[in-house]
């Protein structure tokens, strides 16, 4: 900050020790007012800021609407281990033809616990994962079938070990094209037991 202008006051920074975490706002006004030295923390700001992103995973892929429907699992029920074919219909709404890119989207259903008991107390919980796409291109009015195949491996999660392991629990499995859930097409189905799988 250079020094102050003529007619205005100036104010020392020597006893300031500022981090570089730490937002400074100073606003310079004429003599005889109240000058304003606000120093904000980034944690702070961070705490009270909106917690969902501005553009969602996805967001802006393609100038058409599309809408998803018929969700279908091949079952509702697995154990671990076991694969699950998950299938939807996708169709172009639009009056133009574009192209989609069909995301499905691994998680838990809203205010559930994804999992059971942890493989250990510090393993990492599965809030919600990308496991599939597939990029399609749609005529006006068109409509696709699109099938997904969730292995083992795509239903674990990753211990601080390394070790990829499926846990116990209620899912939910969603596909659309965004990782915000506006036009998603949402299912949800249960592991019984636990497996360890090879590395």
């Amino acid at each position: 900050m250079k020094g102050p202008r003529a007619g205005y006051e100036s104010h020392s920074y020597r006893n300031a020790v500022l981090s570089q975490h730490h937002k400074i706002t100073y606003a310079i006004q004429p003599r005889g007012t109240r000058r304003t030295l606000s120093i904000v923390s980034w944690p702070e700001r961070a705490a009270h800021a909106p917690q969902t992103p501005l553009y969602a995973f996805g967001y802006g892929l393609s100038y058409a609407d599309f809408a998803y429907s018929n969700l279908k699992l091949s079952s509702a029920r697995l154990q671990a281990g076991e694969s699950l074919t998950v299938e939807v219909d996708v169709r172009n709404t639009a009056k133009i033809a574009g192209d989609e890119v069909v995301e499905l989207d691994l998680g838990c259903p809203a205010g559930r616990v994804c999992f059971g008991p942890p493989a250990t107390p510090s393993s990492p919980v599965l809030l919600r994962a990308l496991r599939g796409f597939t990029r399609v291109h749609l005529a006006q009015g068109e409509t696709r079938h699109v099938t997904f195949v969730l292995t083992a491996r795509d239903l674990s999660q990753v211990t601080e070990q390394g070790e990829h392991i499926v846990l116990p629990g209620h899912f939910a499995v969603a596909v659309g094209g965004s990782s915000d859930g506006g036009s998603h097409a949402i299912a949800e189905f249960d592991i019984a037991g636990s497996q360890v799988l090879p590395r």
